[in-house]
C-alpha cells in the first residue's frame, strides 16, 4: 500500500470520505491502499489519480483488497496503473459494491520482473475468486467507465475494464462502458468458471 496498509480482524473498519490519493506508488500490491481481512470498509466522495503498483504480482494500481468486503460511492479513478487491475484488484473472496463511479484512463499492461510476469489483466478491475457489484441503486447514482475523448478510455491486454477469473462473480445494473479497449475483451474478459450478470448496461464504442 503506497499510502495505507490496512490489516485487521473482521471487526475492524476503514472509512474514507472526501479524500484524494494522487501519485502514490507501491513496489508490490495496492498503489494507494492495501486492505486485508476487513469485512467493513467504505470509500465515498474520493479521488484516486495516477497511482500505480509497479511489480506486485496481484496488482491493484490504486487499491488491492484480499479477503475483505466494502462499498464505494461517488468515487473517481483516473490514470491509475498496474499489471492486474489498473485501478482495483480483488482477491481471495473479497466483495466490493460500487454505486457511483467515474473511471477514465486507467490501464493494465505487461511486465516481467524477478521471474514473475503478467500480460495486463483488467484496465480498471481485476477480480480473482471474488465478487464485484456495479449497481446504480439511488437516484443520481451513475457508473461511467471510459469516455468520448481521447485518453479517457480504459485499456488492457485482456479486459479493457474488467478481467474476471477463478470463480469470480460480476453483477452489473445500469453501468455505462464507453470506448474502452483491449486485445481481448474490449470491456470485459470472463474466464475460469466465472459468472457475469448484466442488466440495463450500456456498451458504447
Amino acid at each position: 500500500g503506497g499510502a495505507i496498509f490496512f490489516s485487521t480482524t473482521a471487526e475492524g473498519t476503514l472509512s474514507l470520505t472526501d479524500s484524494t490519493f494522487t501519485g502514490n506508488t507501491a513496489g508490490r500490491e495496492g498503489g494507494s491502499i492495501y486492505i486485508t481481512g476487513c469485512k467493513n470498509y467504505s470509500i465515498s466522495g474520493s479521488t484516486f489519480a495516477n497511482n500505480e503498483s509497479t511489480f506486485g504480482v496481484r496488482g491493484g494500481g490504486a487499491i488491492y483488497s484480499t479477503a475483505s468486503e466494502g462499498t464505494m460511492s461517488n468515487v473517481t479513478f483516473i490514470g491509475n496503473h498496474s499489471h492486474k487491475g489498473g485501478a482495483i484488484a480483488l482477491h481471495s473472496g473479497s466483495k466490493l459494491t460500487v454505486n457511483s463511479m467515474v473511471a477514465k484512463g486507467n490501464y493494465a499492461d505487461a511486465y516481467v520482473s524477478e521471474g514473475n510476469s503478467s500480460i495486463g489483466f483488467g484496465g480498471v478491475f481485476y477480480v480473482n475468486n471474488s465478487t464485484l457489484y456495479l449497481e446504480e441503486k439511488a437516484e443520481g447514482d451513475s457508473i461511467v467507465i471510459g469516455g468520448t475523448e481521447d485518453g479517457e478510455e480504459n485499456t488492457a491486454v485482456n479486459g479493457g475494464v474488467i478481467y474476471a477469473e477463478s470463480n469470480a462473480v460480476i453483477q452489473m445494473v445500469g453501468a455505462e462502458f464507453i470506448r474502452n479497449s483491449a486485445e481481448n475483451g474490449g470491456a470485459i474478459y470472463v474466464a475460469s468458471s466465472s459468472i457475469l450478470d448484466a442488466v440495463n448496461t450500456t456498451f458504447q464504442n
